[in-house]
């Protein structure tokens, strides 16, 4: 009856028998002579728990994996229920890993099928349900690679690579063996991606238009990348297929990098997942602070509505008062710069002679007035052209200036009696007391502050030669400024240039006798 399965006591068990084809050792001498390969472990490779001869027969024993791949695959022939990709994909690369893992250990797998033909061959590949992973069993163990050479050339395996169809009896290396067990994987991969059956792959010989076209098929269901691996590893040439070990690193990089792609397209996705959510609470903060904004609005528009018409009037003139007062303010300031500067050039008797610069922020005002004690000046009254000199003698007006500013004036002619006696000299020539200077500021409309205010700049402004200072702080600094004034011109009196006019000089000469006795 061939191999058959069989369960006892928790355990797989195969019977070999004898095969004739082999020449040299017989087939029990072979088998104990692998009993090395006993015991060894690997995740996708089906165990093998121990074995026995029996007679012309050997007992092996295997854990217990009940489904096979050749009992999925009879669930889905003739229909379209594709496996997913993920399941072909752990499927090539766990039996792959087995393999490298045997051609590390210098073991051929000798002949990978999934077994269709369950009456005929043995079933290879399983599917553990507890840890949800395919296994690959140590076939060559069991038949060794004679036997699945008989069953080619019986007609009854479609799964050997075309180097052995084309020379079955040859002998092969072990290097090309594992090659051919990657060929025989490729073609259990292209039965399990299809649906359909390898029988018309192998009739007649191998049809590569007919497996090239299957090839298109994987690529058609499940992509490209697969497709591509697929067409590899059924490579017609076995020198540019690639074995157990290169395959299965190159499967393990190809896996690597497509998680790294999967890993950045979902940081990607995180990222945009998580600048939508900002813009999503920058949007929400926006309309908070717009539905807050016109609410304090409406609360302000209803305050309005609500107060009194007097007061809504009150409110307005308040504001219109004010700027006012500023706009007046204003005006004020560069007027009493104005009227400073004109003071200013009024009280030196040198002005012609003078460059006097308006009062400026950062500058010091400029007066003619003497520091510490009273300062003496004398004024000389010329004579009009029409008058002779030696008929009307020269008049000398004193003039005295104290240090608050004020300023007075004595009479030291000694014809003063006579001078006195003629009105039009007095009149015409005789200095006038210095009287009270209205303020050059302009009448108009204002309020009772304003009114105020202006009162208080004529006081000081218009009065300042008269007016007692107030110990205020704007006075003190008054103060300062024409002391410093008084400096200025005293120095400009010593350093003055003498009067070229010859008339005044004689008038000068003539008397000083009289200012001696005077003094």
């Amino acid at each position: 009856m061939g191999n058959e399965p069989s369960s006892t006591n928790g355990k797989t068990d195969f019977l070999i028998h004898d095969s004739r084809i082999l020449s040299g050792p017989t087939l029990i001498n072979q088998m104990q002579q692998n009993q090395w390969r006993i015991g060894l472990q690997h995740p996708h490779l089906l165990q093998t728990l121990g074995g026995q001869p029996e007679g012309e027969q050997y007992r092996y024993y295997f854990e217990i994996c009940p489904i096979t791949l050749a009992s999925l695959l009879s669930e889905r022939y003739g229909t379209k229920q594709y496996f997913p990709e993920e399941d072909l994909q752990a499927l090539l690369l766990g039996i792959v890993s087995a393999l490298s893992f045997l051609q590390e250990k210098g073991i051929s797998h000798g002949g990978i099928d999934s077994c269709l033909q369950q009456d005929i061959c043995t079933q290879e590949i399983f599917f553990d349900s507890n840890s949800s992973s395919f296994k690959v069993l140590d076939s060559n163990l069991i038949n060794g690679r004679a036997y699945a050479i008989q069953e080619f050339i019986n007609g009854k395996l479609k799964y050997l690579a075309p180097e052995i169809i084309i020379h079955p009896t040859q002998p092969m290396s072990e290097y090309q063996l594992h090659k051919n067990d990657i060929w025989s994987l490729g073609m259990v991969i292209l039965e399990a991606g299809t649906l359909k059956s390898n029988d018309t792959l192998y009739k007649n010989g191998l049809q590569p238009k007919l497996i090239q076209d299957r090839i298109n098929e994987i690529g058609t269901i499940y992509g490209k990348q697969f497709a591509e691996n697929i067409k590899m590893m059924l490579n017609f040439n076995p020198n540019e297929r690639l074995d157990s070990v290169n395959l299965f690193n190159f499967l393990l990089e190809q896996q690597r990098i497509a998680n790294e792609s999967e890993q950045q397209i979902q940081q990607q996705q995180q990222l945009l997942l998580q600048q939508q959510q900002q813009q999503q609470q920058q949007q929400l903060l926006m309309k908070q602070q717009q539905v807050m904004y016109q609410q304090q609005q409406y609360y302000y528009e209803q305050k309005i509505s609500h107060q009194s018409p007097v007061n809504r009037q009150q409110q307005q003139q308040s504001q219109k008062n004010l700027q006012q007062n500023q706009y007046f303010f204003q005006q004020q300031k560069q007027l009493q710069q104005q009227f400073q500067f004109n003071q200013t050039q009024q009280s030196s008797p040198y002005r012609n002679q003078i460059q006097i610069q308006p009062h400026i922020s950062n500058q010091q005002q400029r007066t003619n007035c003497h520091q510490q004690q009273p300062s003496q000046d004398f004024m000389m009254i010329q004579h009009e052209r029409t008058v002779s000199i030696e008929k009307m003698p020269s008049r000398i007006i004193k003039k005295i200036i104290y240090p608050d500013c004020k300023v007075g004036y004595q009479d030291g002619s000694h014809s003063a009696s006579r001078m006195g006696q003629n009105q039009y000299w007095q009149s015409k020539h005789t200095p006038q007391k210095t009287q009270k200077q209205s303020s050059p500021l302009p009448r108009q409309q204002s309020s009772p502050y304003q009114s105020q205010f202006m009162y208080q700049k004529y006081n000081v402004i218009g009065n300042k030669e008269n007016q007692v200072p107030l110990n205020t702080n704007e006075q003190l600094r008054w103060k300062q400024d024409m002391g410093q004034s008084k400096l200025v011109v005293q120095q400009y009196n010593q350093q003055k240039p003498s009067i070229n006019e010859e008339p005044i000089r004689r008038v000068i000469v003539q008397s000083q006798a009289l200012r001696d006795n005077f003094v």
